[in-house]
């Protein structure tokens, strides 16, 4: 649970508990869609990285972009990029498993339901292997 507290202006202070904080709003340069767009990239990599494991997936890298854009009509939606790096093993199949699972793990995701575009980049060492990482 986090609590948020108004600042002034369009300012505010996010309490994430443990003495923990941060600031968000327009003068802090986070606004609360960065927020939203960081929430869901770290909430799929995490549900992927924990899908792969359960798997014994080859991952060596993970990485990922996220933003939240606003059409013409206003309607507001979530582009997520993901660029993971596998060693030999992976194949498309066993992949597309994992963003499947991923997206379906992430209660993050879950609610951009309809709203959420995910786009995956694998790439794959075919002379590496997890030992090496």
């Amino acid at each position: 649970m986090i609590d948020l507290v108004w600042d002034t202006g369009t300012a505010a202070t996010v309490s994430l508990g443990a003495d923990r904080s941060l600031q968000v709003g327009a003068a802090s340069g986070l606004a609360p869609a960065d927020l939203a767009a960081a929430a869901a990239a770290a909430d799929v990599m995490s549900a992927f990285l924990a899908a792969a494991a359960e798997a014994e997936a080859p991952i060596l890298g993970y990485a990922a972009t996220a933003d939240v854009e606003t059409a013409p009509s206003g309607r507001s939606a979530l582009r997520l990029r993901s660029y993971i790096v596998a060693s030999a093993g992976m194949t498309d199949e066993r992949f597309s498993a994992l963003a499947a699972a991923a997206l379906e793990r992430s209660a993050v995701a879950r609610l951009f339901a309809g709203n959420l575009a995910a786009e995956w980049d694998l790439r794959v060492l075919r002379g590496a292997s997890c030992a090496e990482a």
